[in-house]
């Protein structure tokens, strides 16, 4: 949609996303795997109810589907600044950068590899098997939380220092 590409449009002359890894196929297979070792990551996570719900996952994707997401984020154009108190630069820029994952960032994509692998990750974090596993992870009754589920893509540069916060009261589970 052009409403999509005007958000997430690339810049002239710079060069896209390499190829993804050819033995990283998506199918239903292997986001429903992808899901189910998320889940069990989130299951094996270290988790703390002090100073506020939270966890320290390990492992959190497989080899494969970390590797294709680190040469898609270092490769991204489209990165938006996440501008805060504790982010921002002296110049105005952020130190911290984010992508909102969701249909309209798909939509945008001209690649059909990299159509179909972003569609999986938004497949995989959207779905049940994930959130449930989230929601077991920190302890928390799901039926407690209301509101949109919204993934967000979120890249800290080297100069971005992050502390032990609780989040704004609007989000209630960030990951």
């Amino acid at each position: 949609s052009s409403a999509a590409s005007d958000v997430y449009k690339r810049q002239p002359g710079v060069p896209v996303a390499p190829p993804l890894p050819s033995m990283l196929r998506v199918t239903d297979h292997s986001i429903a795997l992808t899901a189910t070792h998320i889940a069990r990551s989130l299951a094996a996570a270290e988790g703390s109810a002090a100073p506020f719900p939270h966890f320290f996952a390990r492992g959190l994707f497989p080899d494969v589907v970390y590797a294709a997401l680190r040469q898609q984020f270092n490769a991204r154009l489209d990165w938006e600044d996440l501008i805060h108190k504790d982010a921002t630069r002296k110049d105005g820029s952020s130190s911290r950068k984010v992508i909102s994952l969701n249909s309209m960032f798909v939509d945008a994509l001209k690649d059909g590899a990299e159509r179909r692998f972003w569609t999986s990750m938004l497949e995989v974090l959207g779905g049940d098997t994930v959130r449930r596993a989230v929601f077991a992870a920190l302890q928390q009754d799901e039926s407690q939380y209301i509101g949109e589920f919204e993934i967000l893509l979120i890249n800290d540069e080297h100069d971005y220092k992050i502390h032990p916060h609780p989040d704004a009261p609007q989000k209630s589970i960030t990951i």
